[in-house]
């Protein structure tokens, strides 16, 4: 895709390269998504407001077991059943037409190398799982509750970086959060309907004469 660009004009080019960049620091988000969820999970021990949580019940365990079942299936079989069943029959009834070449995915491939990377974790950890029960210290200190290091702390780096910490403000006002301005706009404009309508007869019929002489002025 890069090399079809050299033959295209200077601001379609430049319009690209800002969309790789764009996802090359999705990607990196992405990256600290992952290492927040893994710090969390695994990494991390159970604050102390949680010692009292159950397992979760067999229903949720059954919707979320379906959700993630079809979430593999349909990243295996991308092109056989998603595209296939639900994309292309959409594109079609847009009018578009159905692309001729769809990368260069393949599912046996992909399903291989998930299969290696999981035999290869049950290896490894048949070779090494000799589980040692230690308490766990931080810098030396007891792992108190003051001391715990919240997952969401991996964003801190990105959240105070020069560029993007007052765009960070901004959406924590809300300024960007199109629910949040309708809303201000929806109540500030009842707001002065409120006040243009106080309850008051004279006022009213004020209201009246006025609209009846505009209406006339425009007939």
């Amino acid at each position: 895709m890069i090399e079809k660009t050299s033959t295209l004009g200077a601001g379609y080019q430049l319009w690209l390269l800002v969309c790789i960049i764009i996802a090359v620091f999705g990607s990196a988000l992405t990256l600290a998504s992952f290492m927040k969820f893994l710090h969390a999970a695994f990494l991390g021990r159970r604050p102390d407001i949680y010692k009292g949580i159950k397992e979760a019940p067999a229903n949720q365990w059954l919707s979320t077991g379906l959700l993630s079942a079809l979430c593999i299936l349909f990243g295996i079989l991308a092109a056989a059943l998603p595209l296939k069943y639900f994309i292309y029959p959409v594109v079609e009834a847009s009018g578009m037409s159905i692309p001729s070449f769809a990368g260069l995915y393949d599912p046996i491939i992909i399903t291989l190398l998930f299969a290696f990377a999981f035999l290869l974790g049950l290896l490894i950890y048949g070779l090494t799982a000799k589980v040692r029960y230690d308490d766990v210290y931080v810098g030396g200190m007891p792992a108190l509750e003051k001391f715990r290091i919240a997952g969401t702390g991996f964003y801190n780096e990105v959240r105070n970086f020069t560029l993007l910490k007052s765009i960070y403000n901004y959406a924590e006002k809300k300024y960007f959060d199109l629910y949040e301005m309708g809303r201000e706009f929806t109540f500030s404009f009842s707001g002065y309907l409120q006040k243009a309508h106080p309850g008051q007869l004279q006022l009213y019929v004020l209201y009246i004469v006025v609209g009846f002489l505009i209406i006339m002025l425009v007939v």
